[in-house]
This record gives C-alpha cells, structure tokens and sequence, in this order.
C-alpha cells in the first residue's frame, strides 16, 4: 500500500505535516514519465498512490542541495572555527555526493519510494530524491535533517584523505610562518626500519624553529612519510584531533549554528603567491605495470646484493617438504616428538 508507506516515511523521517502530494512530488522522477507503462495511459502505475501527479522532482533537487549544504557548512564552521573554506567545502562535497546521499536513503527506505523508470534504482536516482525532500522541508526540519542523518557520517572520514593538499609541507610552512611567528621549518627523520627490504617504513617528525614537534607520521618512503607529517601537524594546527568532541542529536540543534554563515578563512588569503594549495591530481596517482617491474629489478639489483638471499632460502630444515619433484616419502611422514633429534 503505496500511500501507507508515505504515511510511515513522513513519520520516519519527522515531517508528518507535509501532504502526500507534495512527498509523491519529490519521489517521482523525471525518468518516470518515460515508462512505457506510463507512457501507455496505465491507470494506477506502481509504485502508486491515490493522488495522481504528472510533476517530478528536477526543479527540488537543486534547491534542497542548496540548503543541506547550508546547514552543513554552518555546522562545520561551528566545530572547526581555524580550518580554512577549503576544507569546509571539501568535507561539505564528501558528504554530499550521490555515494553517500544514496546510502542514507536506503537507510531510510526512500529506495522502496522513490518512482522512476530504471529497477533497481541507481545511486544518482535515490540521491536526488533525498535532496528533493530536502528542496520541500522548511529550513528548521532540514537543520534536523542535516543533524541527524549527514552529519553522524563524519566518524567514518579522514579529513586528511578528504583535503590531500599537492604540497602540505608549504603550506604548512608559510600557516606557521603567519600565524604563530615560527622561522624555520625542519622535517626529521625520527628512525627507519627495512630500508632494503620489501616494506620499508619511515617516521618523519616536523620540526619548527629546531625544538617544537608539531607532527609526524610514518610512510613507506620519504617523500610520503614527510607528506603526511605535513598533513598530521596541519589538522593539529586546525584542531582537528582524535579527541576532538564533535556535537550530534539535540544538542547539535540547539547550538546556534545559523551564526555561522559566513565563509572562514582562505588558504590563498594566508600562504603566498608562490605555495601551491591546490589539491592532488588522482588522475597522476594510477599505478603503471613499469612498477612492479622496477620494484623486482630493485630487489635483484640493491637488495639481494646487500643482504643476500632470505634466511629461509638459504637454510633447509631436516623435515623440509622441498619441491614436488624432489619430495620424497620420508618427508611425507609427521615428524613425531621422539623421532626428532
């Protein structure tokens, strides 16, 4: 019974006032139109209610992603007072996109709802009915619909994955060359471990004006292990830490959230001219065959040169099984507890 479960979802979602018509609008997609049942004149289409509509929701979808991403940049700005715009809006961007959208509305049930041409119903399709309903609340309903579905999905984010900044060591170095008066920024290698091996690892430490830690992380290279102590101290400089406490539910509504709309500040306004703050490119990250072949190449021409073969190539136990050709019965046998010398 299609008009039972908007009765239920309007309950749900905690907009029971809003009438079946304006809900049956902003589930109906333009797609629905070009059913070839629908096309047809069938009488009652499924999915189907008793009010019969011929408007979809294209024109809903661009205002309701208007005001979730309002509500959620005000958030932010509440929470993350000295992180720049730019990492507003690339977590604004995250949060919003059709991967996520799409997956609160299966949660919801809005998939079971939603009145379109393709079965099953596509991410693309049940992310624009969730903006849609966004497009038809009133502004206090999609502040609680911000709060209580988009804005729980933080926990699930690295915020230093969501910004990857190209060059966060200079970026780093001209925030703290502004903000906090420090000369000199030094990266340090705190100790390494398997440098010749397969997995080598690198704990790089950042270091300002010689004596002052402000990040360090560890990385299979250099380059990536001083990148991302970088990308540590500048979440350290934004306050943004593991314990940091982040508002949900009643108390996320009763903070005054709308005194947060104007934009915080530029990375552009506070690194010079010459820093790249431009985010990374991952189209140059995808991995060519040539890797793993220059990764054998090096194991056979640095590695195995220096530190010769595994131990466990070079040693051969008593019971060792070897090779299918060379196995021979007694090496089947389980060797017992007294027959070990």
């Amino acid at each position: 019974d299609y008009n039972s479960e908007l009765y239920a979802f309007g309950h749900r979602i905690g907009a029971p006032e809003i009438p079946d018509d304006v809900y049956l609008k902003a589930l109906t997609n333009e797609s629905f139109f070009s059913r070839a049942d629908v096309d047809d004149g069938v009488k009652n289409p499924q999915p189907g209610a008793s009010v019969s509509i011929s408007e979809h929701n294209s024109d809903l979808i661009e205002r309701g992603e208007e005001k979730l991403s309002a509500w959620l940049r005000c958030y932010l700005r509440f929470h993350l007072p000295k992180a720049p715009e730019e990492l507003i809006q690339s977590i604004d961007s995250h949060l919003l996109n059709d991967e996520c959208l799409a997956a609160i509305a299966t949660h919801l049930g809005i998939d079971h709802l939603v009145r379109t041409k393709e079965f099953p119903i596509n991410q693309q399709s049940a992310s624009d009915a969730f903006r849609a309903l966004a497009g038809i609340f009133p502004d206090d309903k999609v502040k609680n619909l911000v709060i209580d579905f988009i804005v729980p999905q933080l926990i699930d984010i690295d915020f230093a994955d969501v910004y990857p900044l190209a060059d966060p060591l200079a970026v780093l170095t001209d925030l703290l060359k502004t903000t906090q008066g420090i000369t000199e920024i030094e990266p340090r290698v705190l100790r390494s471990a398997g440098e010749n091996s397969a997995e080598p690892i690198y704990v790089v430490a950042i270091y300002a004006d010689k004596k002052i830690n402000v990040g360090q992380s560890a990385g299979e290279s250099l380059t990536i292990a001083i990148d991302m102590a970088a990308r540590e101290a500048l979440l350290r400089l934004w306050d943004i830490t593991s314990d940091r406490v982040l508002f949900f539910g009643d108390r996320a509504a009763s903070a005054p959230l709308e005194n947060y709309s104007k934009p915080n500040y530029s990375l552009a306004e506070k690194c010079s001219k010459d820093t790249n703050t431009n985010l990374v490119d991952e189209s140059t990250l995808t991995e060519t065959p040539d890797n793993l072949i220059e990764a054998v190449l090096r194991y056979r021409n640095v590695v195995d040169s220096e530190v010769g073969k595994s131990y466990t190539k070079r040693l051969r136990h008593k019971f060792s099984r070897g090779s299918l050709a060379k196995r021979s019965f007694r090496y089947l046998v389980k060797p017992k507890p007294y027959t070990v010398a």
